[in-house]
């Protein structure tokens, strides 16, 4: 119901017996996950995150070797 109220159409995946919140200890909502090119976490973003702070975020991993 959350996501057609809110018109979200990007793919979503329903943590209902809240598996990956354990595995990744979420703290809170919203938390946003960059992962790196070794398919680690680089960096965990805990609340809000604007543009410009995504895009330099992703601009230094995609920089990473």
């Amino acid at each position: 119901a959350y996501l057609k109220e809110f018109n979200v159409t990007y793919p979503n995946a329903p943590d209902l017996r809240t598996a990956v919140s354990k595995n990744y200890e979420i703290t809170g909502v919203p938390e946003t996950f960059f992962i790196g090119k070794d398919g680690k976490i680089a960096h965990v973003q805990i609340g809000p995150v604007n543009e410009a702070t995504m895009i330099a975020l992703v601009d230094r991993l995609l920089a990473e070797q």
